[in-house]
């Protein structure tokens, strides 16, 4: 063997130079940017998606105050022969208290008491049952004693392109049997 044979092999292995390089700073710049964007993108869309559902459910509100007020005043039929006029689109009575009270819809519009409750409604429909709870298509109204034991209210809304229905089935407390 030769003497620079002899160097070479006994040589230590060069070491890597300590710190950083500008590539791995780059590369570092790169991945953190990525994974922030990642991270924004994802946190914007959840804000969206939750500002939009919070909107969508304040656009229902009026529907379902609605219903409410239509749920209060059905429970206070007064008996079954205070039932005035029971059709699909308009129902009207006597509530406790002899208090008359009427809705009726028309054209988009929700009344109750000649007064508009709702507008700009897609459907409403009135189901009324027997005490089988068996749909009644011509209840008995007054002056006889009505055959109405449930009344089923549908409202539909429509905000954007999502419609939104509400049911509501009450049983009137004076006609329970």
């Amino acid at each position: 063997m030769k003497k620079s044979e002899k160097k070479d092999a006994a040589a230590p292995p060069k070491k890597r130079k300590e710190g950083s390089s500008i590539f791995d700073a780059l590369v570092t710049s790169v991945a953190i940017t990525a994974v922030g964007s990642v991270v924004i993108y994802a946190l914007a869309l959840g804000i969206t998606t939750f500002t939009a559902s919070r909107n969508a459910g304040h656009a229902f509100q009026p529907v379902r105050i609605a219903a409410s007020i239509m749920e209060r005043d059905i429970r206070s039929i007064r008996s079954d022969a205070s039932i005035e006029c029971a059709s699909p689109q308009a129902f009207s009575f006597i509530a406790g208290g002899g208090v008359p009270v009427s809705y009726r819809f028309a054209g988009g519009t929700l009344r109750h008491n000649e007064q508009t409750l709702l507008q700009d409604l897609a459907g409403f429909r009135f189901v009324y049952r027997d005490a089988k709870g068996t749909a009644i298509d011509t209840p008995r109204v007054s002056p006889d004693r009505s055959d109405i034991r449930l009344v089923t209210v549908r409202l539909t809304a429509v905000s954007g392109d999502r419609p939104e229905t509400a049911e509501l089935t009450v049983c009137p407390r004076m006609l329970r049997e």
